[in-house]
């Protein structure tokens, strides 16, 4: 398995591995992130539960 190309917030290379011959882990796909707005004007990066377009926090 690859290892996750994508860039951490504080500027490392992500740890995990690449997953489903994507270039980066299930945390780093954007189509997989919750997405809903947070409090700091940011969006949320949690997973999406399984069949919900947003993670537990955000239902």
């Amino acid at each position: 398995m690859a290892q996750c190309t994508a860039t951490t917030s504080n500027g490392y290379r992500c740890i995990n591995k690449a997953q489903d011959c994507r270039e980066v882990c299930a945390a780093h796909d954007y189509r997989r992130q919750c997405g809903a707005p947070t409090a700091s004007g940011g969006t949320c990066k949690r997973m999406k539960v399984r069949g919900h377009a947003s993670c537990s926090y955000h239902q």
